[in-house]
């Protein structure tokens, strides 16, 4: 490894540390980088690189930093493998519970997204969910109705018990999340995100920011993609009150950090009120159960009855968020 880092970026490397599945730290005598083995697609990759490499030229800098090849490749090929190269973010593990690190994650995203205003990437097609967001809300919501109509005429087991009780309530949440996302003008958010490019980092969790300086810097693009803004406050948001705890006093921190750097306009704010009332997790794990992508029921099980004392907490904060936002009905 320390041979092919020579070879590819002209860096003297000491110490390699492993990180995890192929993830490598690499100490130099300029600093620390992470070396990563990608497991995406060729066409993927690039358009990740490519948003990386344009996302710098916007000033934007609290993220890990590429480092393109000697000859100006942003990956480099070696063993039938894909490797990029980052420059290493010297922080600690961010943690939403501290009001702190979720003001500044706010902060950094609102910062990304007010300057991630790219122009057409290749291969963005197929990294772009803003304008089928709207069907796919609608087909999950028939998807879950059929899941009913199927538990119900077949042999019970522990986890469509749980599902039928819950299932009801969840179709009715799906359909009014359905319904506010048209309401709220969603097809012209979705076609200025189209036009504008605008990038979002689409897997917005604790574990891709770390605290550098009181600042929060994003790691792992893999996911980004050209989308609603919205998508991943909604995710910030729900990832940080997922324990119920704080609620008030995170929403307010959250929002009040992201709306100083990037002030939602009345649609925005629907939109992400919409996003959220989605019960994404209750129907993604029925959709694993019934579809049979996982073999272990017991761990779908668990999974559901998260989902359903995370959407019911979700019911007591939304009503803060409205609030906050200033949102009537």
């Amino acid at each position: 490894m320390k041979e092919q880092t020579a070879e590819h970026w002209n860096i003297d490397v000491g110490d390699v540390r492993i990180i995890q599945d192929n993830v490598f730290f690499l100490k130099s005598s300029d600093g620390g980088y992470i070396l990563k083995r990608s497991e995406l697609s060729e066409e993927k990759l690039r358009f990740v690189c490519e948003a990386e490499r344009l996302l710098t030229e916007t000033g934007f800098s609290r993220f890990a930093l590429p480092v393109p090849t000697a000859q100006n490749e942003p990956f480099a090929r070696w063993d039938g493998g894909r490797y990029t190269l980052h420059r290493y973010i010297d922080g600690i593990a961010c943690d939403f519970d501290v009001a702190e690190h979720l003001a500044a994650a706010a902060d950094t995203l609102a910062d990304l997204h007010t300057r991630a205003k790219l122009r057409p990437l290749a291969g963005s097609g197929s990294r772009g969910g803003a304008h089928c967001r709207e069907n796919r809300f609608e087909s999950k919501t028939a998807e879950l109705k059929r899941f009913s109509e199927h538990a119900a005429a077949n042999t019970k087991t522990e986890f469509t018990e749980v599902f039928l009780r819950h299932a009801p309530a969840m179709i009715r949440r799906a359909e009014r999340a359905e319904q506010a996302l048209r309401r709220c003008g969603y097809g012209r958010l979705a076609e200025e995100a189209a036009r504008n490019g605008r990038l979002i980092h689409y897997d917005v969790a604790a574990r891709n920011f770390l605290i550098r300086n009181g600042e929060a810097c994003l790691i792992d693009f893999d996911y980004c993609r050209v989308d609603l803004p919205e998508a991943d406050l909604a995710r910030l948001l729900r990832r940080a009150l997922k324990n119920g705890k704080k609620t008030e006093e995170k929403l307010t921190r959250a929002c009040e950090a992201y709306q100083r750097a990037r002030p939602l306009s009345k649609a925005e704010k629907k939109a992400l009120l919409a996003l959220i009332l989605f019960p994404q997790k209750f129907w993604r794990c029925s959709h694993r159960f019934f579809r049979g992508e996982n073999a272990d029921p017991k761990a779908l099980l668990k999974t559901l009855h998260e989902a359903v004392a995370e959407t019911e907490r979700e019911n007591q904060w939304l009503g803060e968020l409205r609030e906050i936002l200033e949102v009537s009905d």
